[in-house]
Parts: structure tokens; C-alpha cells; sequence
């Protein structure tokens, strides 16, 4: 038996912790964008009683998560995990979470146990909790599209407004990755007031509060600085992901070989928003 499901890596602009006494309970609040790169988790049933990981970097945690599915499914057959992964580790694009909800949706998939997507997705929460990678990215990854994260926690508990920003070019450059525990240790929270202010889906503001929230931080380097001011100098605005130093711009489409000319001596991901969130694919 088989299994295949794709789950978007998702960028957060700015975000404040929302802390609650309960894993599902306990998220982030902000806002954020699902795109189409991302991870591929394929599992294949096998007769061994183990899990085998094929490919990633997550296998210490692949295996935990697919322990939280066998103890909560009863079942006792193994599992052999490929992943193919778009996306870089480290570098704020949500890819420990896109992790978890693709790897739980083709569990789900392979052994027939017939879970609820809500509640593989609280299972996915559970490990970015129980690891310290990130406290919103798998409620948004698990909606898809432009989000505002209005309550934290897990899909089920934390709520999302999903709005309508339309379909920008948006293009990535990943300089080096970081630790997303150290982040969210000693991140500046945003106030309630950015929140308020994205509600209208303008983007050119959701990438001035993102900059204006990552140098509240102090998260913008010497080499960040180059980037943004390349695309700055062409009149574009940009923002940055809130772990290791990346760096996203969001224009419209027919703008998109104006970035990218900027941009030359960088490698740059060219992708656009995905509005399905975590499935099973074919």
C-alpha cells in the first residue's frame, strides 16, 4: 500500500506568540503566505516493523511523528518515507511543518485509517511544538494561501483569515540558515495594531511591516542588506521571513523580470502563493 501527499512550505511576515497551558492551544498570531515549492512525503507500507526515512533532513523527526500516528492509529506495520523537498531547511520557509503534515496525510493514506484532516493536523502541531521549529506555520500550510493567523494554536483550535491578495509573482532569495529555536527565543513580538493593518490584504504594506518587524529585531545582516537595497533601488518593496536570512519580494507578475534582473548575482526561487494548503496528491 501507498501513500503520497504534498504539503506548502509558508512564509510569516510577523508574528507574536500565543501562548497557551495546551499544545493545541498554544500558536502564533500574525500573517503570512502559503507558496507552491514545498515537501513530497511518499510512504510505502512494508512488512518490517520500522519506520525507514528516504531522503530530508528530518529523520529524528519523521520518526516521532509517525510515532504519534501509530500510537493514536493502533497500527503496527512499518513504513518506508521518501521526501522530495523544494525548499531549503533553516531558512523560514516552514519546511519542518510542511514535514509533518505531508508525512501524516500519506500515513493516513497508505495504512487506510481514514483520520481526520483536522486531527493529522494537530498531530503535526504536537512536533513543531515538541521540537521547537515553529508555533504557526502548521496551522497556515494546513489552509493554504495569504493568511492571517487571528488566534493561535492547532488547526481546530487556532483560526485563520484567508484573504484574497490576488496571484503576485513572488521571489525568494535564501541567503543562510539559522535555528528557528533560537528565533523564537529571543524574538521581538509584533503589537496587535500590525494585525489590524494587514486585514486589507495590501501587500506593499504586509512587506513594510515584515522589514519593519525583522529590524525591530535586529535580524537583518550585512548581506540582507544588499538584497533589500537592490530591490528597494528598483522601487519594489520586500520583506523578510522570520528565521535565517531570507529575504521575499511580492510584485505583480508583469514586475517580476524587473526583480529578477536585480537580483542577478543571487539565486532566486520564482514561485507564487498556493491557495490548496496540505493534501494527498496522486
Amino acid at each position: 500500500m501507498k501513500g503520497k501527499a504534498f504539503c506548502p512550505a509558508h512564509i510569516t511576515g510577523f508574528f507574536r506568540a500565543d501562548m497557551a497551558d495546551t499544545p493545541e492551544e498554544t500558536g502564533s498570531v500574525g500573517a503570512g503566505f502559503s507558496i507552491k515549492m514545498g515537501v513530497e512525503a511518499t510512504v510505502h507500507v512494508i512488512e518490517e516493523n520500522r519506520v525507514e526515512v528516504v531522503g530530508g533532513m528530518w529523520g529524528d523527526m519523521t520518526k516521532y511523528t509517525a510515532r504519534l500516528f501509530y500510537n493514536m492509529t493502533g497500527e503496527v506495520g512499518g513504513a518506508n518515507i521518501q521526501y522530495e523537498s523544494t525548499v531549503p531547511v533553516g531558512c523560514g520557509l516552514g519546511s519542518s511543518g510542511a514535514m509533518a503534515l505531508s508525512t501524516l496525510y500519506a500515513l493516513n493514506e497508505a495504512f487506510k485509517t481514514n483520520i481526520d484532516s483536522i486531527t493529522l493536523g494537530q498531530i503535526a502541531h504536537r512536533v513543531e511544538l515538541h521540537y521547537n521549529s515553529g508555533l504557526g506555520d502548521v496551522l497556515a500550510a494546513y489552509h493554504g494561501g495569504f493568511e492571517v493567523r487571528v488566534r493561535g494554536g492547532a488547526p481546530g483550535y487556532g483560526r485563520i483569515e484567508k484573504l484574497d491578495v490576488g496571484d503576485p509573482a513572488i521571489l525568494i532569495v535564501c541567503l543562510a540558515p539559522s535555528s528557528t529555536s533560537a528565533f523564537l527565543q529571543k524574538s521581538i513580538q509584533s503589537d496587535d495594531t500590525m494585525i489590524d493593518m494587514v486585514m486589507g490584504g495590501d501587500l506593499k504594506l504586509f512587506q513594510e511591516l515584515s522589514m519593519r518587524f525583522a529590524k525591530r529585531n535586529g535580524a537583518i545582516t550585512d548581506d540582507m542588506n544588499d538584497v533589500i537595497r537592490r530591490v528597494t533601488d528598483v522601487g519594489a518593496p520586500c520583506g523578510v521571513a522570520m528565521v535565517g536570512e531570507t529575504i521575499f519580494c511580492m510584485v505583480p507578475p508583469e514586475d517580476e523580470h524587473i526583480i529578477t534582473d536585480a537580483l542577478r548575482p543571487y539565486d532566486v526561487y520564482n514561485t507564487s502563493i498556493d491557495m490548496q494548503g496540505a493534501r494527498v496528491i496522486q
